[in-house]
């Protein structure tokens, strides 16, 4: 993490280095974080990461207790992960 905060440093607006330090945030339990980067790699609008951006938005709002924006996200995100969690949470 470390290393990419000094990489997004030179380059703040980078959606890869921006869905690296989110997944990685999340995967440390830092969703409310994990968050702040990726809705910074959303923005980038047509990155090669897109659906996974939204996929892990989904559970970074998930682990944060926000189910509506989950689902938000989840719709967008396409992937067959989200679709198996989307109707979980709509069941």
């Amino acid at each position: 993490i470390g290393i990419w905060e000094d990489l997004r440093e030179e380059k703040p607006n980078n959606d890869t280095l921006n869905f690296y330090l989110g997944v990685s945030h999340l995967a440390k339990g830092d969703p409310i974080t994990a968050l702040t980067y990726l809705d910074q790699a959303k923005r980038v609008g047509d990155g090669v990461f897109i659906q996974e951006i939204h996929y892990f938005i989904g559970m970074a709002y998930l682990k944060n207790g926000d189910r509506e924006s989950a689902i938000t996200a989840f719709q967008y995100s396409g992937l067959d992960e989200s679709t198996t969690i989307l109707k979980a949470l709509t069941e």
